[in-house]
């Protein structure tokens, strides 16, 4: 991830509006772009998602974000959105930055609906400045932060007495902006580790596969000891043996294009390991036992984590014809869409129909319209009684005399009747 005077920062703030998944919905992103220097270049934006009739957002994560549910009844579809994004992040001298990668990654479920392989952020480099926060607090400069202070956005600018002028959703992307500017005045080395990318966890997985070495992850959430089992260049995943700080031991796939902080086990100094209660040289060689037993040292078999990711359970339901039928979709014009074969799943046609309903409304015919009217409504019926059970979990997080606050849940709690 190499930067030079002609590089800019995309910083990206996500917007979601429900639980992670196959089902997971976006309300759009907020964006902000500087140049190396961290000087603004350009006005800050909020793409929009436009809400498809029959989805209703979680109020838990609408009360959360502080953001109206009415916000997104327009804006692009999920397809305009996918091809603005991927203009926007194209361009090589564009690094994208955003807190907490997992949240930017529910684009692949957007990409899946619109019969794309979810490549938007596999493919390059992606700094996350949660784990350079939480990778500073475990091992750099800023061990006076909480755990809870790197938990959310919100709680990092509080945490570093960051202050964020403008009131618009748009202008929060600008909190990431500040965040970096803190990080490399605070903590330059730890950001300029994570800055290196993918290539330089693909050579540190490689070194410890060749001689055996120890590393240290970091995701953003928790840190862990591991060993590399079984890598290949060019791969999207690692096999790794990995050791949580209670020393228990399991086999999981590490994600490459995930952008998590893998750090030689140096890093871990004398008095890092006291602060942090971790006892380095027991951790290895319970990690070395067991790379070689393949037991953990109860003389039980390792537990393997193999974690799929939401492409393998999307994959998983679909059969070998449907996804070379699904491949060749996304590269058909969607406004010229063919029938689909009688031999296709439930779950299949249902994609393949809101996929058009959703994005193409006026390629359908008036019998299709009405099919889509008719869905919306039942879907619409389902999932009423699910978000007023939600906007009563959401009302017990109110704080005591925010009438900002207040205002904002009466118009959560209310925002199905006004449909």
């Amino acid at each position: 991830m190499l930067q030079t005077a002609q590089s800019q920062y995309l910083f990206m703030l996500p917007l979601p509006l429900s639980a992670p998944g196959l089902r997971a919905r976006l309300g759009g992103i907020a964006v902000s772009r500087t140049d190396a220097a961290l000087n603004p270049a350009g006005e800050n934006t909020l793409l929009r998602i436009k809400r498809p009739p029959y989805v209703l957002p979680n109020p838990i994560y609408l009360f959360k974000q502080g953001i109206l549910p009415q916000l997104f009844e327009h804006g692009l579809t999920e397809y305009e959105f996918l091809a603005e994004l991927d203009s926007l992040t194209a361009p090589e001298h564009v690094l994208p930055v955003c807190f907490g990668f997992k949240y930017l990654y529910y684009t692949d479920a957007l990409s899946l609906r619109c019969f794309k392989l979810p490549q938007l952020f596999k493919q390059r480099d992606l700094l996350d400045l949660k784990v350079v926060l939480q990778a500073a607090r475990l091992f750099g400069t800023l061990h006076q932060l909480k755990a809870a202070d790197c938990a959310s956005l919100n709680g990092a600018e509080k945490a570093l007495q960051l202050h964020v002028n403008g009131s618009k959703l748009a202008d929060r992307a600008k909190g990431l902006a500040l965040l970096l500017t803190a990080l490399k005045r605070s903590d330059n080395a730890i950001l300029s580790f994570c800055l290196k990318g993918r290539a330089e966890r693909e050579r540190r997985l490689a070194q410890s596969l060749q001689d055996g070495r120890t590393l240290i992850a970091c995701d953003g959430s928790q840190f862990y000891l591991l060993r590399t089992m079984e890598f290949a260049a060019g791969a999207s995943t690692a096999k790794v043996l990995r050791c949580s700080p209670d020393l228990s031991l399991d086999v999981t796939d590490l994600q490459l294009c995930e952008p998590q902080l893998i750090a030689p086990a140096s890093i871990l100094t004398k008095e890092r390991q006291q602060r942090l209660h971790l006892d380095l040289e027991k951790a290895q060689t319970l990690l070395n036992e067991a790379f070689a037993s393949g037991k953990d040292a109860a003389g039980e078999a390792l537990s393997v984590h193999p974690a799929p990711t939401l492409f393998d359970k999307f994959r998983a339901r679909l059969t070998d014809k449907e996804f070379e039928l699904f491949l060749k979709i996304g590269t058909l014009n969607p406004q010229l869409l063919p029938r689909l074969p009688l031999w296709t799943s439930p779950f299949f046609k249902e994609l393949y129909f809101l996929y058009q309903a959703d994005n193409f409304r006026e390629s359908l015919i008036s019998a299709e319209l009405e099919r889509y009217v008719r869905f919306c409504r039942t879907q619409f019926a389902r999932q009423a009684g699910q978000y007023m059970a939600e906007a009563k979990t959401a009302a017990s997080l109110l704080p005591e005399d925010d009438e900002q606050a207040s205002r904002l849940l009466y118009d959560i709690v209310n925002y199905p009747s006004t449909l």
